[in-house]
């Protein structure tokens, strides 16, 4: 159970809180030798209020899931799950009402909805040998009320009514093949719609991969990790361009570009130590994942640790 308080929120508020509480059980039963049953319920509770002046909102929700697993020997494994899920909106969404540095007008909705999502993934793991092993999922998610930014003049959360989403996920590890060091891969694939068409839904890369190859030498291990998403639509909103729809300012929808990031890893154990460099996005690229806010160049990290025995 949490309790928070928050001050500096929208000015009409004088302190808004909120109250979260949840409460989780599962049951797991072997349906069969090959065979297994994961059932499980959540419930949700959220007490917000705009301060001791303001009536008290009541978000709650009971949410199941159902997932089947099925392995038919030991080197495959199936599995079906149907879960339902639950978000209530946040004190931020709710009431946050600022100005950022470049002049944009954040401001709350205290008229929205709790979000409610039902997924379904089909999926299948595979064990080749101890040496390699891969998976894929299938999967389609559709949301009722999802909370979701709007780009406008306020900038507000709003209730996007009907949203689909489905795609992919598939991955696999490989030890040491052709000698060439242990590699991990994963790549997945989203596509979401809007069914009701009411805008663009902003910041949902399409496609997302990652890549690491390390390698244990004799002085030290090295990895390598690469990773990649592909272009994004998201809204302008330092554009001077931006008409007004039923009496709603629509600012320009634009694209940013692909983005590839490499990072390097060195380590070495000194008996009881070990001390390890983290090298992020090694070739300096300069990159932005939310509009006119651009991320890190090159950063260095360096750690150490002891393993202390009893």
């Amino acid at each position: 159970m949490t309790l928070l308080k928050a001050d500096v929120i929208n000015f009409i508020y004088d302190q808004p809180k909120q109250s979260t509480m949840a409460i989780f059980s599962q049951l797991k039963k072997n349906i069969s030798e090959n065979l297994i049953l994961d059932f499980g319920l959540r419930y949700d509770y959220r007490q917000v209020q705009g301060g001791e002046q303001y009536r008290k909102i009541l978000f709650e929700a009971i949410s199941p899931k159902l997932n089947f697993y099925f392995k038919p020997n030991k080197n495959v494994q199936y599995h079906l799950s149907v879960n339902r899920g639950f978000r209530a909106p946040s004190i931020s969404e709710l009431f946050l009402q600022y100005e950022s540095n470049y002049g944009l007008q954040y401001r709350g909705n205290s008229q929205l909805q709790p979000e409610f999502m039902t997924a379904i993934e089909l999926g299948i793991a595979k064990f080749e040998t101890q040496q390699q092993t891969w998976f894929w999922n299938l999967f389609y998610n559709y949301y009722s009320n999802m909370i979701d930014f709007v780009y406008t003049i306020p900038v507000e959360s709003i209730n996007r009514t009907d949203v689909e989403g489905y795609g992919l996920e598939l991955g696999s590890e490989l030890a040491n093949p052709f000698n060439l060091g242990d590699i991990t891969f994963s790549y997945s694939y989203l596509k979401m719609m809007d069914i009701q068409n009411s805008g663009p839904i902003l910041y949902r890369p399409a496609h997302k991969a990652k890549i690491s190859l390390t390698k244990k030498l004799s002085l030290m291990n090295i990895s390598f990790l690469l990773r990649y998403k592909s272009t994004q639509q998201y809204e302008d909103f330092l554009s001077n361009d931006h008409p007004i729809v039923n009496n709603t300012v629509r600012f320009p929808v634009k694209t940013l570009p692909e983005l590839f990031l490499f990072d390097l890893k060195l380590s070495k154990i000194f008996s009881s130590f070990e001390i390890e460099l983290s090298i992020k996005n090694i070739f300096n690229q300069d990159y932005v994942l939310i509009q006119n806010y651009p991320m890190p160049g090159i950063t260095w990290h360096i750690n150490f640790s002891k393993t202390i025995n009893e």
